[in-house]
């Protein structure tokens, strides 16, 4: 008897998903995604079938038909927590972040301890980031810091320093988190190379510099790393140094100096009585 009730409620998966399936392992996603839709002819409401679509067609960066997909998911399951999600993930990569916002707020909001609320938090840093509210992301940082869930991820990491270094948090507690993530992830470029940075504003500049010069070895096509070593050196009263260092920042990319930055510049290096930077800085 048992198992013939079991028998009799199991769902039928059209042959089209398994195929469907087997494409996407191939690598062939437009086959895979004509499989789908030929399992949605026979019954447009199957909300899995519609999600491993929707699913393949971020997967194929087709944000835009991929949203339209998500929001007949939820027509079918409004409280489907991973659709709302992946709904949320397709705004953000579409560009439109404030509508992304929106989608994660509620996924927090309908369960504060379900299971992708935490995800849900650390995206809206993201996002918070992205549109340049730093006092949210970094409040958000904090929010997933306290589970505890991302202490493993790296970007969790690198986010809620990059969030903090524009806000008045205050540089000692910028350093504690750059302490923090470099403990776990000793090795990692993002937080190394804001230590550079933080050690420069610190006023370690023989420190910042030991750390840039190990930056670019491995990387050395950073702007901000050869600026904080220009910095560096010209700190340490090294003008030769500092102009070989800034005139590397300025043939990678001049656009990186903002009219801020060439003022801050300006000041530092003219300290070294060197007429050579601010014809560097002025030259269009």
């Amino acid at each position: 008897m048992s198992s013939q009730l079991e028998s009799s409620e199991q769902i039928e998966v059209s042959p089209f998903v398994y195929r469907g399936l087997e494409n996407i392992l191939d690598g062939e996603y437009e086959s895979a995604l004509s499989d789908f839709d030929k399992s949605l002819e026979l019954d447009g409401e199957d909300v899995m079938v519609l999600a491993y679509k929707a699913r393949l067609l971020n997967k194929m960066d087709r944000d835009s038909e991929a949203l339209d997909v998500w929001e007949r998911v939820l027509g079918l399951q409004p409280k489907w927590e991973y659709a709302q999600l992946n709904k949320a993930s397709s705004l953000v990569n579409m560009g439109k972040n404030e509508q992304a916002l929106l989608a994660y707020m509620l996924i927090a909001g309908d369960d504060p301890f379900g299971p992708f609320t935490e995800l849900s938090i650390m995206n809206q840093a993201f996002v918070y980031y992205n549109l340049g509210k730093y006092e949210q992301a970094v409040e958000a940082c904090e929010l997933v810091k306290e589970s505890g869930k991302f202490d493993n991820d790296p970007r969790f990491w690198n986010l809620w320093v990059d969030s903090l270094g524009p806000t008045d948090a205050g540089i000692d507690k910028l350093g504690r988190v750059i302490k923090e993530g470099l403990k776990i992830f000793p090795k990692d470029t993002g937080l190394t190379k804001s230590m550079c940075i933080y050690l420069n504003w610190q006023g370690k500049f023989k420190e910042s510099l030991s750390l840039c010069n190990n930056v670019l070895d491995d990387d050395s096509s950073d702007v901000n790393i050869w600026l904080y070593k220009a910095l560096s050196l010209a700190e340490l009263g090294d003008a030769d140094g500092a102009y070989d260092a800034f005139f590397v920042a300025i043939s990678i990319d001049r656009t990186n100096l903002k009219e801020n930055q060439r003022e801050e510049i300006s000041k530092e290096f003219l300290k070294l009585n060197d007429e050579r930077f601010q014809k560097l800085i002025d030259k269009d």
